[in-house]
Parts: C-alpha cells; sequence; structure tokens
C-alpha cells in the first residue's frame, strides 16, 4: 500500500515536472528562435508618433478610468434576457442592447466569445441590433469582447441614441456570403441578397466611443456617422471591404461623416482599405441650391491610413469634404496610399475655392505616398500644409500606440523596393522580451504575420497579399505588386 501510494506521488510529481520543463523547454525555443534570426533587407527603424506607449500591463490603462470595485455583467450567444448577467447566467446581447436591463453607469459587460446574430432576421436592415444603451456622465458603460475572445457581430448596430457608451473589440460583418463573384447589385436592390448585412450606423447620442472594431464585408457604407451625434470618437479601427458595385459606379463608402452639433468629432487611427466607394465622405446636405456646410464642420481626422484602393472603386477612389466654408476641420498626422485627396473641396462650386484662415482648416504633418493632391481639389493640404508628399524612394516604418489599450499599436510600413519580407524594429512600443503578434489588418482574426519573443531589435515581416484588384489614380505603375508599396499591421505584444 505504501510502496503504490509513493509510486502515484512519484507520477503526479514526474507529470508535473515534465509539464513545468515542457513550458520552460517552450519558452527557451522561442527565445532563441526570435534571438537567432537573421535580418531579410536592413532593419528599418521605427519611428514612433500620437500618443507615448502606456506602461500599465493589461488590457486597461490610465486613459480608460473605472471605479474600483466596478460591476461586470456577462452577454453570450446563448443567453436569455430572464438571466442573472453573470459568466455561469449570461444575458442575451439584444436586451442589453435595448436597455432592457438595469446596467448602471461605470460597469463592464463583456460579451463571450461566439457570433451574435438575431433570430428574425430576414435582411440587411432587420439584421441590425437596435442601440439605446446609456451610462451615466462620467461613468460610461463599457460594451466589450471578453479579454482574448473573438466576438462576431452579423449585422451590426444601429445605434438610435447612446449616451457615455464605450464600445469595443467587436467584429461587424455577415456570417454568411452575399455578393455575386462579380460584386454587381443590379439597380442596388439589396433586397435579392437576404444575407447582406448593413454595419455600424450611429443616428444620434453623445459621448460615445468605437474602439478597436472590426467592419468588413458588409453591404453598404463601413461607418455612417450622422449629424447629431455629439462628442464621440472612432478609434483604432479597421474598415474595409464594404459595400458593393453598382450599374454605374460602387457603392458604400468606407467612413460616411456628417456633424452639425458643434462639437470635435475625432476619428483616429483607425485603418481603412477598400471600400467600395469613397475613402472617406463628410458631406453637406443638400445639392447646388442648397450650400449648407454646416455638416461638415468640426472634425478632426488624425493618425489615420488609408490604403490599397480597389479597382471597382475607379474613380471615386478619394477622400472628400464637400464644401470650402467647413469651419474646424483638422486632418493631420494621416497616411494615405494611391487616393486622390479633395479636402476641402470646391463641390459646390464656391467662387472663394482656397484657404479661408479664420475657417481655422488644418492638413498638416500627413504621410501622403503617391497620391494625388492638386491646388484645386485640396488647397488647404496642397497650398498650405506641412505634408509629406512623395513617391517613395526609401523605405521607412511608423509606430503609433492605441490611445486606449496598452497591448496594441498600429504599425504603417512603406517597403519603396516592393520585396516580399522586410525587416523593421518596433520601435518605443515593445523591448526585449515582450511577447509580439504582428497581424494583417485585413485579416485580423487570421494567423498572425510575426509570433515570437521579441528580440530587442527587428521583426522580419512577409508582406501579404491584398484580396481584391488594385487601382491607382495616380500614375501609371505596375498594380500587380502595387500592394506592396505600403501596409498597415497591427502589432500585439503581452496579451
Amino acid at each position: 500500500m505504501q510502496i503504490r501510494l509513493f509510486l502515484s506521488i512519484f507520477s503526479l510529481y514526474f507529470i508535473a515536472s515534465s509539464a513545468v520543463f515542457a513550458d520552460a523547454k517552450m519558452t527557451v525555443i522561442l527565445s532563441s528562435f526570435a534571438n537567432n534570426i537573421t535580418p531579410t533587407t536592413p532593419i528599418i527603424a521605427t519611428q514612433c508618433e500620437g500618443v507615448s506607449p502606456s506602461t500599465v500591463s493589461g488590457a486597461w490603462s490610465e486613459r480608460v478610468l473605472l471605479d474600483k470595485p466596478f460591476l461586470e455583467y456577462f452577454v453570450s450567444p446563448s443567453g436569455l434576457p430572464n438571466n442573472a448577467g453573470t459568466r455561469n447566467s449570461p444575458w442575451d446581447l439584444e436586451s442589453v442592447l435595448s436597455a432592457q436591463q438595469n446596467i448602471p453607469g461605470g460597469s463592464v459587460v463583456w460579451l463571450m466569445a461566439g457570433e451574435y446574430y438575431k433570430p428574425d432576421a430576414t435582411d440587411s436592415q432587420s439584421a441590425q441590433f437596435s442601440v439605446r444603451l446609456s451610462g451615466e456622465e462620467n461613468k460610461p458603460i463599457h460594451l466589450r469582447a471578453e479579454i482574448g475572445s473573438h466576438v462576431s457581430i452579423d449585422g451590426g448596430f444601429l445605434i438610435y441614441y447612446a449616451s457615455w457608451l464605450w464600445i469595443w473589440d467587436l467584429e461587424m460583418t455577415p456570417r454568411n456570403e452575399w455578393r455575386p463573384k462579380d460584386y454587381h447589385i443590379p439597380g442596388n436592390d439589396l433586397s435579392q441578397f437576404p444575407n447582406a448585412r448593413e454595419s455600424l450606423n450611429i443616428l444620434g447620442g453623445n459621448q460615445s466611443k468605437f474602439i478597436n472594431l472590426s467592419i468588413h464585408h458588409n453591404s453598404v457604407t463601413g461607418v455612417s456617422h450622422w449629424k447629431s451625434t455629439a462628442n464621440s470618437e472612432l478609434h483604432g479601427s479597421l474598415v474595409y471591404d464594404n459595400g458593393h458595385l453598382g450599374d454605374t459606379k460602387g457603392a458604400g463608402p468606407g467612413l460616411y461623416h456628417q456633424n452639425i452639433t458643434e462639437t470635435e468629432r475625432l476619428v483616429t487611427d483607425n485603418i481603412l482599405a477598400g471600400n467600395f466607394s469613397t475613402a472617406m465622405q463628410v458631406r453637406g446636405s443638400g445639392g447646388p441650391e442648397n450650400k449648407d456646410e454646416r455638416y461638415t464642420h468640426y472634425f478632426r481626422f488624425e493618425g489615420n491610413a488609408w490604403f490599397a484602393p480597389r479597382e471597382q472603386s475607379g474613380r471615386r477612389n478619394y477622400l472628400h469634404t464637400s464644401h470650402t466654408k467647413t469651419r474646424n476641420f483638422h486632418f493631420n498626422e494621416n497616411f494615405v496610399h494611391g487616393y486622390e485627396m479633395r479636402m476641402p473641396n470646391d463641390y459646390w462650386n464656391y467662387p472663394d475655392v482656397g484657404y479661408i484662415p479664420e475657417n481655422n482648416q488644418h492638413c498638416d504633418n500627413n504621410h501622403f505616398t503617391r497620391t494625388l493632391i492638386t491646388d484645386r481639389l485640396a488647397p488647404v493640404c496642397r497650398l498650405f500644409g506641412n505634408n509629406k508628399e512623395k513617391l517613395p524612394n526609401e523605405s521607412e516604418s511608423i509606430l503609433r500606440p492605441n490611445k486606449y489599450d496598452p497591448r496594441r499599436a498600429n504599425l504603417m510600413v512603406t517597403n519603396h523596393l516592393r520585396v516580399d519580407e522586410i525587416s523593421v524594429s518596433l520601435g518605443c512600443f515593445a523591448k526585449k522580451g515582450d511577447r509580439i503578434r504582428i497581424l494583417n489588418s485585413l485579416d485580423f482574426y487570421g494567423t498572425p504575420i510575426v509570433d515570437e519573443v521579441y528580440n530587442g531589435q527587428f521583426v522580419n515581416i512577409k508582406w501579404p497579399n491584398v484580396p481584391w484588384d488594385m487601382y491607382s489614380k495616380v500614375d501609371p505603375i505596375d498594380l500587380t505588386t502595387f500592394h506592396k508599396e505600403f501596409w498597415a499591421f497591427v502589432v500585439m505584444k503581452n496579451e
């Protein structure tokens, strides 16, 4: 009996020791692998822009204040409205978003992994979840994917009114294929495609933020942000491959914005690519007989990246504001590759085209690479701004830490030789020994491009392929490798 007990204890010890040893061995292998790799190209020293990286560990930073202790609630795809809202008894998403649950401001609502969809969805509009959830002044409700979980929304959010609500880390994309192979929807009639889905449609509210979302493959616009939304921000989101091909042109801008609240609309550090219509449109209401420029006031676009224009967009591959009389408009520190700039643009043929100092328009410190900018189409950017306009003759790497998630940053790389693999440092963001994942911004939930322990010097990045045919309005270049000239990546550390 004693011998049998001794053998059992020894066996348990051996198994535990083996597991610890195996884990330690794996760590050594990963570290050794990371430290022994050699650069495939001369290492590009990464410059850092934007906010300083946070030193706070975990997913929360000092920029996201929470009262401690804070209340936590849980939602799952199989949850029910009459449950308790705990991990073991989670709510459903629809009852939470429609404010049927009593959730006080300052709470965190965690969405557990899985696909969320409305069971009664029959078309693109009925598939959207209606959002009327609000927190309290200076105590937002955080609606967020559980850390490390993949949460996908089939059909997006239709936000009628949301005050003090922060929505984080969600994917918004149809579960099922809906576009025909040629992308053409006759007459723009989406009713014949029951699997088509809308995405993020923000009609009203105030003091809300939309952070690190992945919005792609939806039927029309990526993000529609309408005139009555005050003091809001879209940050760190990936918006790509939205829309379809209509009878005469692409339908579906990446971003469509209006603002008449006279509060600043922030659009910061997002990555946008390959949407079927304009890359971005900030537009007033009405035609030439109704020259209402109020809708384009009080915008701040900073740190965003637009790249990979698609062939189906054709002549509509541009970033666009529609009024030269726009006031308090800032377009700074952005990255644009291959698009045409119309900012501000003489869209309604104003006689006073050009820079109007009292209107407080700024277009500064942007990185315009192979981008079409003319005195007529973008006078503020071209004639009066301090910008880098270039045809790439050297490679460069610029990193921008995420404002709200200290684990995350965007990495913009110019690859002027269009090589298949390139070596870059990670600048201010990562140090030796950090666990690093580099993700394709157009396939965030796919296989990482890099997944290793950082050696403190560089990583080798294999260049992704673009999933659509490219287009350029700038010059007749080789479009078969155009996608290799610039790319925006997402870097994650120590998750």
